[in-house]
């Protein structure tokens, strides 16, 4: 039998974008007469799935936190460098009374902090950490800072990292707070399922029952799924796009 209707990729949707396009075809239905077009059974069957298609929650990627985290580390970045130059400026001043201060601190933040940008989130907190206990554990170290005026940038990097925690554990427990991810899977997979089956059912009954015209329906339906698979190349698209643009970032950075 010849296909009439197009074919989606219906797992590779987004959650709210499936949901969508249920509710879509759900108000086209009930522009038809079931019983002529012989649908009954499947308007039916199609209809029964909508409690579930309630229950389908919105793809979480990306949560508000996660942009703000992002911009805090850019901000720890920027301080780090700012620190970097500061105390790289003191150095090649040579001024005889900061001499004995930058003994005291010089060597050791380049050595930490050098390469700073390029480590991984782990190793980053490793190094403020160390930073925070050799402050507690040796004094001349803090008071070097201190004379030298590069305090503020480790008390702001100090206080960067409170934020960033705060929101880690904020956005953690917002995760714990929603649906488990398995369960979802389970129901996004049984309405693409009853989705594809609904679509089926439809192409068999118009090609089985030529005396009915289900043009309009098909068209509609068409229409409906050629705009999901648009939204989804799109966001294929904006995908690749992010993706070349940090390894841009990585690659300029380095």
């Amino acid at each position: 039998m010849k296909k009439t209707i197009i074919t989606v990729r219906f797992d590779r949707m987004q959650n709210n974008d499936l949901k969508i396009l249920c509710y879509e075809i759900l108000r086209l239905l009930d522009e038809f007469d079931a019983e002529q077009l012989q649908l009954v059974f499947l308007i039916n069957r199609f209809k029964e799935l909508m409690p579930l298609v309630a229950k389908l929650k919105p793809t979480s990627r990306k949560m508000s936190q996660t942009a703000i985290i992002i911009n805090l580390r850019k901000r720890q970045e920027q301080m780090v460098t700012a620190l970097l130059l500061h105390l790289k400026a003191l150095k090649r001043a040579g001024f005889d009374e900061q001499k004995d201060d930058l003994n005291q601190c010089y060597d050791y933040i380049r050595k930490d902090c050098n390469n700073f940008i390029h480590e991984s989130i782990i190793a980053r907190d490793g190094i403020l950490l160390s930073i925070k206990y050799r402050l507690g554990a040796y004094e001349p170290f803090s008071i070097a800072l201190k004379s030298l005026g590069v305090m503020r940038y480790i008390e702001t990097l100090f206080e960067l990292e409170s934020q960033i925690y705060a929101l880690k554990t904020e956005r953690a427990a917002l995760k714990r707070k929603n649906a488990l991810p398995g369960k979802t899977i389970v129901v996004k997979e049984h309405i693409i399922e009853e989705l594809r089956f609904f679509i089926q059912g439809v192409e068999i009954t118009a090609g089985t029952h030529p005396e009915n015209d289900y043009q309009y329906l098909i068209n509609t339906l068409n229409y409906y799924l050629t705009k999901s698979r648009a939204q989804m190349r799109n966001l294929v698209t904006r995908r690749k796009t992010a993706k070349a643009k940090q390894e841009k970032a990585v690659k300029d950075q380095g």
